[in-house]
């Protein structure tokens, strides 16, 4: 017997289909439970109990708190647990939609990554090894952005979500080292550059940013930068500037109504009113002015 929750709410594509979600699941003492393929993702468990027994089709495991599962769509997963209950946290992804859905799925065969792995992989990454403690950490920030749903959280969800892949690409010999090795060594080295690219600018978002000094920061060329940027989110890198320092002005016009739009636009890194009035109008479909008495009639009428 055993129990699968959902942590707080799947993303979805344009066709409602589920690209990854979150799960709590615990499986009770002394019972035999085996998951068909009949729902086959890929899944990333984490142990948060003290011990439990682990079998597949290939082997048992006795995993200890923290202990990291990872399970291709195509592999068999079936839980015998100890003398307690074992408690995981489950990250599940579909290929099918995630491949389609992810910007950057082009970094990496995504679809044979998920449905298989190379025959030297046997599953687990023991929890004292550093590349089970990224995992975890990455899995808690997955967590805190679907508790918190700040704006944007789901752009933040499937950036992480492609940082386990690349790490467990990168780290571990889940991929087939002989064939992918080369090939997933530049697939993590380009994502490693928009890593930086993309943290440079959300920790500098209020600031005065140029193409120029993004490229630095992300190791690229100015020119390959803008085209790689492109490539792999669909937009272009200035646009993406500009669309989250409207997220963030929504955010400031919400929690801080008293202040004034040049204020707000100061604080979200535009140097004047109309160029301010301009892109937020061209995000929101309305002028700040109207979007904070929109905001404010609706507290009112609470």
């Amino acid at each position: 017997m055993h129990t699968l929750k959902a942590i707080d709410n799947y993303i979805y594509n344009k066709e409602g289909d589920i690209v990854l979600r979150l799960t709590s699941n615990t499986i009770f003492a002394g019972m035999h439970t085996r998951f068909a393929n009949q729902y086959s993702y890929f899944e990333i468990w984490c142990l948060q109990s003290q011990h439990c027994n682990v079998e597949t089709s290939s082997r048992t495991f006795n995993l200890h708190q923290g202990d990291i599962l990872i399970f291709s769509q195509n592999d068999d997963k079936e839980i015998i647990t100890s003398d307690s209950n074992a408690m995981f946290l489950v990250l599940q992804i579909d290929a099918d939609t995630f491949n389609a859905f992810m910007p950057y799925s082009s970094l990496l065969d995504a679809y044979s990554f998920f449905t298989s792995h190379s025959e030297y992989f046997d599953n687990r990454i023991v929890g004292s090894n550093p590349i089970a403690q990224a995992i975890r950490n990455q899995m808690s920030t997955i967590s805190e952005d679907f508790a918190t749903k700040k704006q944007g959280y789901e752009i933040s969800v499937l950036r992480t979500c492609l940082d386990i892949i690349l790490i467990i690409a990168g780290n571990t010999n889940y991929c087939d080292i002989k064939i992918e090795k080369k090939n997933n060594d530049a697939n993590i080295k380009l994502h490693k550059s928009l890593k930086k690219a993309f943290d440079y600018i959300d920790s500098h978002l209020t600031d005065e940013l140029t193409l120029e000094k993004i490229s630095t920061i992300a190791e690229l060329s100015p020119n390959y930068l803008s085209n790689i940027f492109r490539e792999h989110t669909g937009i272009r890198l200035w646009d993406y500037i500009i669309e989250k320092r409207i997220r963030l002005a929504t955010q400031l016009l919400i929690e801080s109504p008293t202040d004034s739009v040049i204020s707000v636009a100061l604080k979200c890194g535009f140097n004047n009113c109309p160029n301010f009035n301009r892109a937020f109008k061209k995000y929101t479909g309305q002028t700040p002015k109207r979007y904070k008495t929109s905001i404010l009639r609706q507290e009112d009428a609470q």
